[in-house]
């Protein structure tokens, strides 16, 4: 009978052990800075994002990974800064729905089933696009 296990195999063990403890220090460190992300769950707010110059990418990444850690399926992260918005506004109203226990998106909400961005937002991403 086997006692110890061939020294190729038990590398292998061990670099996947190694990969495990990497791979949970890099989660805890992602966790420890969602944390510290205020996160903004109202809608009127967001809608206002798309004209605000000062909400930058890194903003709504931040916000959209938070509301990914809620909710891991249901949120989007690609795309440009108005798909973005919509994504995170989204995620939003799923997250209202879901901690108010509702299955359809205008049940018991005041908000939209969607919301469309103006021709102002598309000259404000041009714009972002060129500086």
């Amino acid at each position: 009978m086997r006692t110890s296990i061939p020294s190729q195999g038990r590398r292998v063990v061990e670099g996947k052990r190694k990969k495990d403890v990497e791979n949970r220090e890099k989660a805890d460190r992602l966790n420890a800075r969602l944390d510290q992300v205020q996160p903004v769950l109202d809608l009127v707010e967001l809608e206002g994002w798309y004209n605000d110059k000062k909400v930058t990418v890194k903003v709504i990444d931040a916000q959209l990974q938070w509301q990914r850690r809620e909710n891991p399926k249901g949120v989007r992260m690609s795309g440009n800064r108005a798909q973005k918005i919509n994504a995170l506004i989204a995620a939003v109203k799923a997250f209202h729905m879901q901690k108010r226990g509702l299955k359809e998106p205008t049940e018991g909400l005041n908000v939209p089933d969607s919301f469309e961005y103006d021709s102002d937002c598309e000259d404000l991403e041009e714009e972002l696009m060129h500086d």
